[in-house]
This record gives structure tokens, sequence and C-alpha cells, in this order.
């Protein structure tokens, strides 16, 4: 029999593995999810076979089963849904488990995001025009005049200065044009999320893609993988991440859980 117990905390080597059986990165979106979720131990016959993470009061947003143990994922699946009052799932396409789990069942789904792990094109060609730098806390109110749409406040650019996340653009003709943010998604892996805003201004000039690229080719000459992601109706951020060298081949997935009765309907 299965039996769902809440944890404070997942279990290292468990996540590890997870983690580990991805084909692509963690998602850093989702890993914020994962971050600020309920955490679930899967146990079957008195042992502890997997995990699953509820984000919010109705979100699965991770399922994981131990590899002796992947056979038992359709009941497993069931049963959660069923007893931890799951209404949404949020599924990476590359998450094997996960995606396999919520397409056996007749529920309408949707695309809500793009997720960018191809790097079709690793150069980057230097703009004499641009300039990089660190951002320093003498920038904080550029930043934020800059980027009042994308960052949340002071607290989230000084996180990102701590962590040598933060760079500033400029030209000499129009001062900073923009930022570029690092994160790496998970401590002890190389994946590094990258984003970036450029001023009201100062967009659709073909800055943005100029500050990704060169992001990408930070991380890379450091030893790090860039990624990235965004939503799947930001088509201006679509098109500036592959003008940047990037490919999406994968996408997050939402389903929407159905009922018995529903699901008769829909099937």
């Amino acid at each position: 029999m299965i039996s769902f117990v809440q944890r404070s905390a997942l279990d290292p080597a468990l996540r590890a593995d997870y983690l580990d059986r991805l084909p692509e990165p963690q998602e850093l979106f989702v890993e914020d999810l994962v971050a600020g979720g309920r955490y679930w131990s899967i146990r079957r016959g008195g042992g502890e076979i997997g995990y699953a993470v509820i984000h919010g009061d109705d979100t699965l947003v991770e399922l994981h089963l131990s590899r002796g143990d992947t056979r038992h994922i359709g009941q497993t699946f069931h049963e959660l849904i069923s007893r931890l009052g799951v209404t949404r799932v949020l599924a990476k396409t590359f998450d094997a488990t996960l995606m396999f789990a919520a397409l056996t069942r007749p529920w309408p789904f949707q695309t809500v995001g793009m997720l960018y792990r191809v790097i079709a094109d690793p150069g980057f060609s230097e703009d004499a025009r641009i300039q990089a730098r660190a951002a320093t806390l003498a920038d904080l109110a550029t930043l934020l005049d800059l980027g009042a749409d994308f960052f949340d406040g002071p607290a989230e650019i000084e996180a990102y200065m701590r962590m040598d996340g933060l760079m500033i653009y400029q030209t000499r003709q129009d001062g900073p044009i923009g930022a570029g943010v690092m994160k790496r998604v998970i401590a002890g892996r190389d994946d590094i999320d990258i984003g970036m805003v450029v001023g009201p201004t100062h967009r659709r000039r073909g800055f943005g893609a100029h500050i990704i690229a060169h992001l990408k080719h930070h991380c890379l000459a450091r030893g790090g993988r860039p990624i990235c992601g965004c939503a799947v109706d930001n088509i201006a951020s679509q098109r500036t991440l592959e003008r940047a060298g990037f490919a999406s081949r994968h996408r997050l997935v939402e389903f929407e859980v159905a009922t018995r009765a529903e699901e008769s309907a829909l099937a």
C-alpha cells in the first residue's frame, strides 16, 4: 500500500537522483516553486520509494520514484492526485516520469513556458559601442529605473550582486542601457540561468540579444552551462533568445486535473 508522509525537507540522495536523471537542467522558475513547496515522502511497504512536491495548495511540480519503483508510477500518481488534493500539474517536457503520468489521463493541458537548453550558436560578437561591467551598490537607483518591470526591488538586486550575478551595459552616448543577470539554479551544479532587461527607451535596437549573447559567452568561458526560459506568449523574449544563439526544444506544460466524471466526458 502506498502512503504519503509530509516532510520538512527532501531526502538529498533522492533529490540528487532525480536531478541526475533529468536529461536537461532544471528550470529556475520550477526550482523556485520547489523551494517554496510542501514535501511529501512516498512510502511503500514501510520504505521510502520517492517523493512529491506540491506548490501552494494544489500544484504538483515534482514527482520522483527510485529506479526500481517506477513500475508503480501509475498507481502512485493516481493515489497522489486523489489523496493530496492536487488540481494542477506543472511538468517540464524533459521530465519523462511526470509527463508520462499526466498524459495517461484525458486532462486538458496547455504550454505555458518555453525552455531554452540548446546553444545553437556559442559565439559572441563584440560591439564597440557597448561596454559591460559588474554592477555595484552605486548602480542601485539606475537598476531600479532600468528594470522597474523586471526586478522585485532593492533586495533582489543586492542578492544578485552578492553572487556576482549582475552586470550593467552602457554606451558612451546613452549611458546605462540595460542589465544582465546570472543565477546558479542549484548549488553545486554548473547550470546558470541568465536573463536581461533593457531600459524602456533603448528597446527594439538589438541590445537585448547582445546582452544575452554576452552572458552566454561569460558563463561558457567560466565552465558554466547557460540556460534560459520565458513565457510562451512572450514572443519578443523568444526572438531575443534565438537571436542570441539559443534554441528551444522543450516546454513547460500545465495540466488541469479533471474529476472522474469530467474524465469520462473528455474521453
